[in-house]
């Protein structure tokens, strides 16, 4: 019994003493009392479907929740002997797909505990592996949703039959030539087996490689038939995994410098949980911690480590082990962390147009791992949770401001790089830009405020956008990411929109096309005819801004200080040297003082009230 059941089970023992009620069921327990019939046996039934099919849990059986009543109560009837046959009987009362017949005995443990004066049945169920599910009851499969069992749509069982049948190649499970239970370990199988047991999951500790043998086949590290080693049991087991599977059991790290003297590099290769753990402690030595405060003043780092070490641990769970090649990691201090494996996304988790006038190349998160069984084993050692954790856990650090957003770009070979970048979602930049626009966002929210999260969510379609126009991929932005609020409102007042070749069930968002445009070119020859092109670069350039400031920010008129800043965020994303700020500074308001001599733009006001506006009557002055 784990500490988790033992606290559950404490905390039932005080209410029932004290007269007391405090919920305790969960995604992962379920009360029942004993089970004397049939229809409440079936209701226990449909609890360990839901659990087969979902994340596991823990029956408990001998108490009577009455929730329906007021007030809510617990009522102690005591586990019964006649409960073991009904018990007994669900290791064979659940069917596959098509009707036949589903032994879970492996998944299902059970244990008898002294509770008060009398005692309690605990059945503990575990989670179905990916290609035997879905379990069905009387033909209807069930999953776990908080505290209750529901249905499992048809869509949702039709599109896990198509995911099985990818599977059926699984990578994972190709046999290593050369290999023989020789080269597995047994400490790491008896690591495996205590993982196992403090999830639940009873099995004994192995004295040999030999009584190990039958271990082995269920957890699909032998083959059942010929005992052969498979990828899957040397990447957890294997006494030296980089002998049989040479770069697919490696991970190269580089740290990148501008000064190339600071370089460091790191050549890991062992078991799959070596190089997660190998991969993460070169990326923690290599970047920085403490160099930002929060809110509240903490020292935070420059990347959240549960982050890294999540994408770290998916390159690992998701490459491709049928292509012998290495994960890499790449870190550019104050840019960004890269982290490539073999492999590549399925077909149908890629949204893309890139032939349309606004292009698009988003990726849709997803939960089915790349290698099931790998994923289940990672999950036992808490590296990996699934529910699309990674990409949930990359959107969810970027809109919460803990980095920039990431995106995805597909190599040449069979390989995928994910870019982590450092800073935030609405930096500098992005403030500036608010300001800039921010006549036109109150004219378009109609005196409504401009929220956070209705900030957030628009800076994140703004910056996928201009990634996805560079050739880069980033992940689609959905309700899942608890914006469809701020979604709703950005839409309804026009400063984004969905995207007319949006696939059906996936909305693609984009920002309304003024914010996009950075270029005023052919305005500024209407305005100011051949005499603009004779500008240098420079002038043009704070010419257009001037004219953007003018055209759609509330005050109108800008400040040669405003300017600056935005000018040299544009180019430095950071304010950087002090002394090249300032020099910069000098020479943009040298540049106004030009533009205001030539008659290009109007200065109002004088001193710290300076501000100014295009001269929209320049062409008035030659006639």
């Amino acid at each position: 019994m784990n500490t988790s059941i033992r606290d559950i089970l404490a905390k039932l023992q005080y209410c029932l003493e004290n007269g007391k009620y405090e919920e305790v069921e969960t995604e992962r327990y379920e009360l029942k009392p004993s089970l004397p019939n049939a229809s409440q046996s079936k209701t226990a039934y449909e609890s360990i479907n839901a659990f087969l099919n979902t994340n596991g849990g823990i029956l408990i059986l001998g108490i009577k929740d009455i929730n329906n009543k007021t007030p809510k109560k617990y009522e102690f009837k005591g586990y019964q002997e006649s409960n073991e046959a009904l018990l007994k009987k669900a290791e064979k009362v659940f069917t596959t797909i098509d009707g036949r017949e589903l032994d879970i005995s492996e998944y299902l443990q059970y244990e008898i505990v002294n509770f008060l004066d009398g005692r309690l049945g605990l059945l503990y169920v575990n989670e179905l592996p990916e290609d035997k599910k879905y379990a069905f009851l009387n033909g209807i499969a069930y999953r776990r949703v908080i505290t209750g069992d529901e249905k499992v749509s048809q869509e949702a069982i039709d599109k896990h039959e198509e995911y099985k049948e990818e599977l059926k190649g699984r990578r994972e499970l190709l046999p290593i030539k050369d290999a023989s239970i020789q080269d597995i370990s047994l400490d790491k199988v008896n690591d495996y087996i205590y993982e196992l047991n403090r999830k639940n999951q009873l099995h004994n500790s192995k004295p040999t490689l030999e009584s190990a043998i039958p271990f082995l086949i269920q957890k699909m590290f032998l083959l059942k038939n010929t005992e052969e080693v498979t990828i899957l049991g040397m990447l957890v087991c294997g006494s030296y995994p980089s002998t049989f599977l040479g770069l697919r059991a490696t991970v190269r790290a580089f740290l990148k410098t501008a000064s190339k003297a600071a370089d460091d590099k790191g050549e890991f290769s062992g078991n799959i949980l070596d190089l997660m753990r190998q991969g993460l402690a070169f990326v923690l030595k290599n970047i920085q911690v403490g160099v930002v405060r929060d809110d509240s003043g903490k020292d935070v780092a420059e990347y959240p480590e549960s982050l890294i070490s999540e994408s770290i641990n998916n390159a690992l769970a998701h490459r491709d082990y049928k292509i012998n090649d290495y994960v890499k990691i790449v870190i550019r201090p104050n840019n960004h962390i890269e982290i490539s494996n073999p492999g590549a996304f399925k077909s149908q988790l890629i949204i893309q147009e890139i032939d349309d006038e606004i292009p698009f190349r988003r990726i849709i998160p997803h939960s089915k791992p790349t290698n099931p069984n790998l994923a289940q084993v990672l999950s036992v050692f808490a590296k990996w949770e699934g529910l699309g954790n990674g990409m949930a856990g990359l959107v969810q650090a970027t809109l919460e401001n803990k980095i920039d957003i990431p995106y995805y770009k597909f190599n040449a070979v069979d390989s995928i790089s994910l870019f982590i970048n450092k800073g935030k979602l609405i930096d500098e930049s992005i403030e500036l830009m608010f300001e800039i626009y921010d006549g036109y966002i109150q004219q378009k929210l109609k005196g409504n405020p401009f929220t956070k999260e209705m900030k957030e969510a628009f800076t994140y379609l703004y910056k996928s956008q201009y990634f996805n126009q560079k050739g880069y991929y980033t992940i689609l932005l959905t309700s899942d990411n608890n914006h469809e609020d701020a979604i709703l409102q950005l839409q309804k007042a026009g400063l984004i929109h969905r995207h007319l070749k949006s696939p059906k069930y996936h909305d693609v968002f984009v920002v309304d096309k003024t914010f996009m445009e950075s270029s005023y070119g052919e305005r500024m020859l209407e305005i100011f005819g051949n005499n603009y092109q004779v500008l240098t670069e420079d002038l043009q350039i704070l010419l257009q801004l001037i004219y953007q400031y003018n055209t759609f920010n509330q005050k109108k008129n800008i400040t040669a200080s405003k300017a600056s800043n935005i000018l040299w965020y544009r180019k430095h994303k950071s304010e950087g040297n002090i002394r090249e700020y300032d020099t910069y500074k000098r020479k943009i308001r040298s540049y106004f003082n030009k533009l205001t001599e030539r008659g290009f733009i109007i200065r109002h006001g004088d001193g710290v009230h300076t501000s100014y506006t295009i001269n929209i009557n320049y062409s008035n002055l030659f006639k």
